[in-house]
């Protein structure tokens, strides 16, 4: 036991490094998912844009506290940007309904019922964590724990800069 458990602890490490530790270094997973309103949203299929996902739950204040924030960043940059709410697999869908109504929530709000979205973004079980998609399908930010709205903010600014660069 005492020879395999350096072993099981350096492969944690690693397969950690390569989950959160590469920024811009991996696809993001290919998902399909639909919205509560019935939008569909694909990680890979951006029509140019990119996407930011973040994970949540209702009983999770942090997350809660960030959605004012994602309201104001759908409202100022829909024209640049997708915005989705994955609601953990925990929750409850009506109270995840009364939530994006009470907070006037602006943009999609998915519902991961099976867990499915969660296990391709690596098995997520912390809220909130957030990953930001460019429009090639890049994961080019990841956070667990609140979102830097100011990094992000920078990444999709420099998304539109390299795509007008490379339109001439």
């Amino acid at each position: 036991m005492k020879k395999i458990a350096p072993l099981i602890l350096i492969a944690v490490l690693v397969l950690g490094y390569f989950i959160f530790g590469t920024e811009g270094l991996r696809p993001a997973p290919a998902i399909n998912m639909t919205s509560l309103a019935g939008n569909s949203i694909d990680t890979l299929n951006r029509n140019n844009k990119p996407l930011l996902i973040t994970f949540w739950a209702t009983t999770c204040s942090s997350c809660i506290k960030e959605m004012p924030h994602l309201v104001d960043m759908q409202n100022r940059l829909a024209d640049k940007l997708d915005i989705a709410g994955v609601a953990m697999y925990y929750d409850n869908v009506d109270h995840v309904k009364e939530l994006v109504k009470r907070r006037s929530l602006n943009y999609h709000i998915v519902t991961d019922r099976a867990g499915k979205i969660a296990k391709a973004f690596g098995g997520i079980r912390l809220t909130p964590t957030s990953f930001l998609i460019s429009a090639e399908g890049q994961i080019i930010y990841q956070k667990i724990g609140d979102i830097d709205f100011e990094k992000v903010e920078k990444a999709i600014s420099q998304q539109s800069k390299d795509k007008q660069h490379a339109m001439g």
